[in-house]
């Protein structure tokens, strides 16, 4: 079927519409399926026999819609039969109905007069039900549920779409706009009715059609609609509405089929027909007995991410997953996946569009389905603001397997929905909303590709948050701190700046504390407590507008200053990861992505390290040549290792046994001689401590201690990182003791 695709919702409910009619009343047997974008069915019948069909045979279904518009109200029935130059409205839209005798309508005429004759039992007026009192939303969900007791179960299939009616109130689902049956003034019932009217030769008796309708030709349109083929099926200056906005020339002004219709009237007649597949249900959010609310059938909240054409102004709007197959199914089969309708993501249901895509990744929804089509049902975009509109977002593949990594997000969720009450106040959303729409924006494509990259800008965008509300005072969201190490596997790219990123992040000290409280004014204790809240006093914190080199000066100063504070015997930066020297010397050189490096160092310093197991966290990273490292380096280095330094069975090891080894006293004051520019003393410094501590030092010539101006930052900078070959750094300032010593 050319003419149908996902293209617009319209064209997507159509295709299940001309499915669900065909199978219902034509051909039990046909099968859909969904193949380059376009409607597939494998029927008994051939073309032009369904086309006869449809327009001499098909029973339409019986939309009413009497709670919306006045067309059911104050009718006069007539029973005679007049000549319209257009598609009637309001009353006489409902007689042209009950006096039309034709068999196929039997059905609709019963379903009109059932209501007409509800309407009068209850005694009541187009303003009873409109009210915005309690009493007249009572009246309107009675009205409602009596409606769908009497009316046919093919009419309740649409009321099911249209509302749900709990104990005491009503839900309307937007993808029949904002009133459950009409959007804006535009009413779903009575346009539908016209439609009918406009294209079954049942009602030829009753037409003159005249102007913009004098040349339309039912069976060009149903060619049109299903194939893509023949002309003179549209109409002219005639409006789409919600499921087609492309359409739209202008706003929706009157309620009827005047100003509301769609071009073809026969997209909009099979696309009412497929959204009855749509059904909803109510239930009871987490079991709870108080709070009822609809379930409609893959419909959730809408997330802004994963399409730039939408705004964070725009989220609190819905958005519809239309799900797309390629294996034959038929009516049957796909009615249940359409009644079943629902994606789960952490034991619950999805109620965004992120915990949608994330329900996806994770295999949450209903198998058999290859890909989804995504619309956003966005009011105030076409036609005013009591419009709304079907925006094509995206189309979300189905992986074969469950994306890698996809249970870690589970961590997040305490910390995103804690996010999303901030945000609920509108400094704080003007603040951050940015932040929260890259978190979401990366979520959104490692759901929709995976990979390791996409699950690292994950961890970037937290990183890039917590830097931004770790900086900021007052009222802000509460610090990360639910991830576990199984993180640092699942985000390893073996780059540079990840493992330079892993060993800086796992600084950490039982007297001093990791080395986040010196990035940001956290708290910290005891285990069940780490990082829950934010400290009022930032006396701990260094971490300022300053580039990398900088900052990390900062923070080593301010850890050697508290551990000698403490009467701390070795400088309280030991780590559980160490750097290795090739990656050392590439953050000397200036040599790696200092953004990269900044970003990750904040992600992965919120990782719950009092955890980690190397046993079973520890990153498989791909081991590099030892490089040619400046003996600068290793000299200072020396007089800052966290721990003793000994000789054992031909290698320099560091041990943290105060008993054995040589203690090397450290001197924040090399530091600063560094920072002046006066290396040689410093270098001096350092050599006369290795010697105070039983060491023999290399003689040191002047070549080999020259810094480069570029790089005296960074190369005091690298002092803070943990590394383990020991055994390299000492021998390039160390002698090695002879068997005696």
């Amino acid at each position: 079927l050319e003419g149908c695709t996902p293209e617009t919702l319209l064209d997507y409910l159509k295709s299940l519409g001309m499915f669900k009619v065909l199978s219902e009343q034509l051909d039990g047997d046909a099968r859909s399926y969904w193949k380059n974008d376009t409607f597939h069915i494998v029927s008994n019948e051939d073309k032009e026999k369904i086309i006869d069909f449809f327009m001499n045979e098909y029973a339409p279904i019986p939309i009413v819609v009497p709670w919306s518009g006045s067309d059911f109200f104050g009718v006069e029935k007539t029973g005679e039969t007049k000549s319209h130059k257009k598609p009637p409205t309001d009353s006489e839209l409902i007689n042209s109905y009950i006096s039309n005798g034709s068999e196929r309508l039997k059905e609709y005429r019963g379903s009109i007069e059932k209501t007409l004759e509800i309407i009068e039992r209850m005694d009541i007026d187009k303003k009873d039900i409109k009210a915005n009192s309690k009493e007249g939303k009572m009246m309107k969900v009675e009205f409602i549920n009596r409606l769908r007791s009497s009316l046919p179960e093919s009419v309740v299939d649409f009321l099911d779409v249209a509302t749900k009616t709990g104990t005491d109130d009503i839900f309307m689902n937007t993808l029949l706009g904002s009133g459950g049956g009409n959007d804006g003034r535009l009413n779903f019932g009575s346009n539908y009715m016209q439609c009918v009217w406009l294209c079954l030769p049942d009602f030829d008796d009753q037409k003159d059609l005249k102007g913009n309708y004098k040349k339309f030709d039912s069976q060009e349109s149903l060619m049109m609609a299903l194939f893509k083929e023949g002309e003179g099926g549209s109409i002219s200056q005639d409006s789409p509405g919600l499921f087609s906005p492309g359409g739209v020339g202008g706003p929706n002004a009157f309620e009827g089929y005047e100003a509301d219709s769609l071009r073809n009237p026969w997209d909009f007649i099979l696309a009412m027909e497929g959204i009855t597949l749509l059904a909803g249900s109510l239930s009871r959010r987490y079991g709870s007995m108080a709070s009822e609310r609809a379930s409609f059938p893959f419909t959730c909240r809408l997330s802004p991410s994963g399409s730039e054409s939408l705004l964070l102004s725009e989220e609190s709007n819905k958005e519809v997953w239309m799900p797309m197959w390629e294996d034959k199914v038929k009516l049957n089969g796909l009615t249940s996946v359409f009644h079943e309708g629902r994606a789960e993501v952490s034991g619950k249901f999805a109620e965004s569009g992120i915990e949608f895509a994330r329900a996806v990744a994770s295999l949450g929804v209903d198998r058999g389905i290859s890909r989804f089509r995504r619309f956003g049902l966005i009011k105030g975009r076409i036609g005013g603001d009591n419009y709304h509109t079907g925006a094509k977002l995206d189309t979300i593949e189905v992986p074969d397997n469950p994306r890698e990594h996809i249970r870690l997000l589970d961590e997040l969720d305490p910390w995103l929905q804690r996010l999303g009450w901030s945000f609920s106040k509108d400094a704080i959303a003007k603040r951050y909303e940015r932040h929260r729409e890259m978190i979401e924006d990366a979520i959104f494509n490692y759901c929709k590709y995976g990979g390791v990259h996409r699950l690292q800008a994950i961890l970037r965008a937290l990183g890039r948050a917590e830097k931004a509300f770790a900086s900021a005072g007052g009222d802000r969201p509460h610090p990360l701190h639910d991830m576990s190490p199984n993180w640092l596997s699942a985000c390893n790219d073996n780059s540079v700046e990840y493992r330079l990123a892993c060993s800086l992040a796992t600084v950490y000290d039982p007297n001093v504390g990791p080395l986040r409280v010196q990035m940001e004014p956290v708290d910290w204790g005891k285990k069940a407590k780490f990082f829950n809240k934010w400290l009022s006093n930032r006396k701990s914190t260094v971490w300022g507008d300053k580039n990398i080199s900088k900052n990390l000066t900062a923070i080593l100063e301010r850890r050697l200053m508290e551990g000698n504070r403490l009467d701390l015997k070795h400088p309280p930066i030991d780590g559980r990861i160490g750097a290795n020297l090739h990656d050392i010397n590439l953050f000397i050189s200036g040599n790696f992505d200092e953004s990269k490096f900044n970003d990750l160092l904040w992600g992965l310093s919120t990782i719950k390290w009092y955890e980690y197991d190397s046993g079973l966290h520890r990153p498989d990273f791909t081991s590099q040549r030892t490089p040619n490292i400046s003996r600068s380096y290793c000299l200072l280095k020396t007089v800052f290792l966290p721990g003793n330094i000994d000789h054992i069975n031909g290698r320099w090891e560091l041990v943290r046994d105060d008993n054995s080894g040589h203690f090397i006293k450290n001197e924040p004051s090399v530091i600063r001689l560094m920072q002046s520019g006066r290396f040689q003393d410093a270098f001096a410094y350092c050599s006369r401590r290795l010697k105070s501590s039983g060491l023999n030092t290399i003689s040191p010539r002047a070549l080999d201690y020259v810094v480069k101006p570029q790089d005296k930052d960074r190369l005091i900078a690298s002092l803070l990182f943990p590394v383990w070959e020991i055994d390299t750094i000492a021998k390039y300032v160390i002698k090695e003791p002879k068997l005696n010593e």
